[in-house]
Protein backbone atom coordinates (compact mmCIF):
# COMPACT_ATOMS: atom_id res chain seq x y z
CA UNK A 1 0.00 0.00 0.00
CA UNK A 2 2.85 2.43 0.74
CA UNK A 3 4.61 2.11 -2.62
CA UNK A 4 3.41 5.37 -4.17
CA UNK A 5 3.03 8.85 -2.71
CA UNK A 6 -0.65 9.49 -1.95
CA UNK A 7 -0.45 12.73 -3.95
CA UNK A 8 0.57 10.80 -7.08
CA UNK A 9 -2.46 8.50 -6.98
CA UNK A 10 -5.26 8.56 -9.51
CA UNK A 11 -8.88 8.58 -8.39
CA UNK A 12 -9.19 4.86 -9.21
CA UNK A 13 -6.09 4.07 -7.14
CA UNK A 14 -7.49 6.11 -4.23
CA UNK A 15 -10.73 4.16 -4.48
CA UNK A 16 -8.91 0.82 -4.49
CA UNK A 17 -6.92 1.78 -1.38
CA UNK A 18 -9.90 3.13 0.54
CA UNK A 19 -12.36 0.36 -0.31
CA UNK A 20 -12.55 -2.58 2.11
CA UNK A 21 -9.17 -1.97 3.73
CA UNK A 22 -8.43 -1.79 7.42
CA UNK A 23 -5.32 -0.10 8.75
CA UNK A 24 -3.35 -1.52 11.63
CA UNK A 25 -0.51 0.90 12.38
CA UNK A 26 0.11 4.66 12.50
CA UNK A 27 1.91 4.85 9.15
CA UNK A 28 -1.04 3.16 7.42
CA UNK A 29 -3.46 5.56 9.13
CA UNK A 30 -1.42 8.53 7.88
CA UNK A 31 -1.26 7.09 4.34
CA UNK A 32 -5.02 6.47 4.33
CA UNK A 33 -5.74 10.03 5.52
CA UNK A 34 -3.48 11.48 2.83
CA UNK A 35 -5.20 9.24 0.27
CA UNK A 36 -8.58 10.67 1.37
CA UNK A 37 -7.19 14.20 0.90
CA UNK A 38 -5.95 13.31 -2.59
CA UNK A 39 -9.32 11.80 -3.52
CA UNK A 40 -11.06 14.98 -2.39
CA UNK A 41 -8.67 17.08 -4.46
CA UNK A 42 -9.29 14.94 -7.54
CA UNK A 43 -13.04 15.27 -6.96
CA UNK A 44 -12.69 19.06 -6.76
CA UNK A 45 -13.80 19.19 -3.11
CA UNK A 46 -10.65 21.02 -1.94
CA UNK A 47 -7.84 23.06 -3.43
CA UNK A 48 -4.16 22.12 -3.31
CA UNK A 49 -3.42 24.49 -0.41
CA UNK A 50 -6.13 23.04 1.84
CA UNK A 51 -4.49 20.60 4.26
CA UNK A 52 -7.32 20.38 6.79
CA UNK A 53 -8.84 17.10 7.91
CA UNK A 54 -10.72 15.10 5.27
CA UNK A 55 -14.23 16.44 4.69
CA UNK A 56 -15.75 13.09 3.73
CA UNK A 57 -15.11 9.74 5.37
CA UNK A 58 -15.85 6.12 4.62
CA UNK A 59 -18.94 5.35 2.64
CA UNK A 60 -19.69 8.98 1.73
CA UNK A 61 -16.30 9.44 0.09
CA UNK A 62 -16.51 6.10 -1.71
CA UNK A 63 -19.94 7.00 -3.11
CA UNK A 64 -18.58 10.31 -4.48
CA UNK A 65 -15.65 8.49 -6.08
CA UNK A 66 -17.95 5.83 -7.58
CA UNK A 67 -20.17 8.57 -9.06
CA UNK A 68 -17.16 10.21 -10.71
CA UNK A 69 -15.70 6.96 -12.00
CA UNK A 70 -18.95 5.74 -13.57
Amino acid sequence: MLEKSPFDLTLKECYDILKDKFVTNPSEVKYRNLTMLQAERLLGLRNTNDHSSPKLYGHHLLVKIEERLS
